[in-house]
């Protein structure tokens, strides 16, 4: 089965999280300029398999600091927690699934950021290039969770 992805426009998919529903999906392009842009869209299971009604998110907080996605997954059925880059530091946006908002909730004390793993119902937590895992307590405040681990994730 083929699966119809021609409703995102150019670029290459990096990663996807399906939300819990089963019916959207969070993607992150590699556009041709080599941005990275997070967009949300329908799952259209009709004939064959197809993404549809793709909208890109917005994940910048300013206009002077170019952002790139790093990594996306779904905090509760209509909101993302995604991993930003913002020039040399990268931090962690609550964004609603209709992009009305978005808040940076940490962590700043982490560089190098590479990874995050999130579900509903439980803590996110990111892991850094040295492999280092943090988790969310609160809004900025994170504390180190383990350390030498390769990934992390929750099952889907």
């Amino acid at each position: 089965m083929q699966l119809d992805t021609s409703a995102l426009g150019e670029g290459k998919i990096e990663t996807f999280r399906i939300a819990p529903d089963g019916i959207r999906v969070a993607i992150i392009i590699t556009r041709p300029s080599g941005q990275h842009v997070l967009g949300v869209a329908r799952i259209d299971r009709g004939e064959g398999v197809a993404v549809r009604a793709w909208r890109e998110l917005s994940v910048a907080t300013s206009q002077a600091t170019p952002t790139s996605v790093i990594d996306v997954g779904w905090r509760t059925p209509d909101s993302l927690l995604a991993l930003v880059g913002e020039g040399r530091t990268t931090g962690v946006f609550a964004i609603a699934q209709d992009g009305s908002s978005v808040a940076a909730i940490g962590p700043t004390a982490v560089v190098d950021a590479e990874q995050l793993a999130v579900a509903p119902g439980v803590p996110p937590m990111v892991r850094t290039a040295g492999g280092d895992v943090w988790r969310y307590n609160s809004d900025f405040r994170w504390s180190l969770h383990l350390s030498g681990a390769s990934s992390v994730l929750y099952p889907g």
